[in-house]
């Protein structure tokens, strides 16, 4: 009887987890309104929660390799979004067909950048201008948009627990994202922004290879389902 009601709330618990995911959908496609980047983020981690409760309410570690598997999707479609897709940030289109000397010339002065460490150079110098706020959203936002990466894949690949594999494959990850900005004229296309994503994974990298990180971690998300 125990077991059987168990089911049952952790069921209702995977059926509530749909309504975020729904009204992040429904947000997203609606006109004249712009979702912000906080209230996705609190839509999918909404949805996450419910998920995971509902793993181990059932007590089914299957459900939660499933559960990782589409948290991982919803975390990549998060970050493809706010990279290229987001009216919020005025990356809603595509200028693919714009592409033409004047208009080149303007993006590769404005929102293109090959030297490393210029731009991180330049929000550091402007804090005593424009304060702390800007800063921590261009670079502080790169450092942490990229982390969730150091536990999903070595969660989900056995390859990617090694440090030069899992390094190299965020590294390769966040440079597609920033080529696709620059073919797409969409976003700014900054080589700092791959330094400080890979930086960033790999801190949370090392973090979560702590003996006793690691070992809370499984409990948490694998042993104790």
């Amino acid at each position: 009887m125990m077991e059987r009601l168990k089911k049952i709330i952790g069921t209702i618990m995977y059926v509530l987890a749909i309504i975020p995911i729904i009204l992040y959908i429904t947000l997203s496609n609606t006109k004249n309104f712009l979702i912000s980047p906080a209230l996705r983020l609190v839509l999918l981690l909404l949805s996450c929660i419910l998920m995971y409760l509902g793993a181990r309410i059932i007590k089914s570690s299957k459900l939660m390799k499933i559960n990782m598997w589409l948290w991982f999707i919803l975390y990549v479609i998060l970050i493809l979004t706010l990279t290229l897709f987001d009216n919020y940030y005025a990356r809603g289109y595509f200028h693919i067909n714009d592409w033409n000397k004047n208009f080149l010339d303007i993006y590769l002065k404005e929102s293109f950048n090959i030297i490393p460490f210029k731009t991180i150079f330049e929000y550091t110098k402007a804090i005593s201008n424009s304060g702390f706020k800007y800063f921590i959203l261009n670079i502080g936002g790169n450092i942490i948009a990229f982390m969730p990466f150091a536990f999903f894949l070595p969660k989900l690949i056995k390859k990617e627990n090694k440090l030069l594999v899992f390094t190299i494959t965020i590294a390769l990850l966040s440079l597609i994202i920033e080529l696709t900005q620059f073919i797409t004229l969409s976003g700014v296309c900054d080589i700092d922004d791959i330094i400080l994503n890979t930086i960033g994974a790999v801190i949370l990298f090392e973090v979560l290879n702590i003996p006793r990180v690691k070992h809370f971690s499984n409990w948490l998300f694998i042993e104790n389902t």
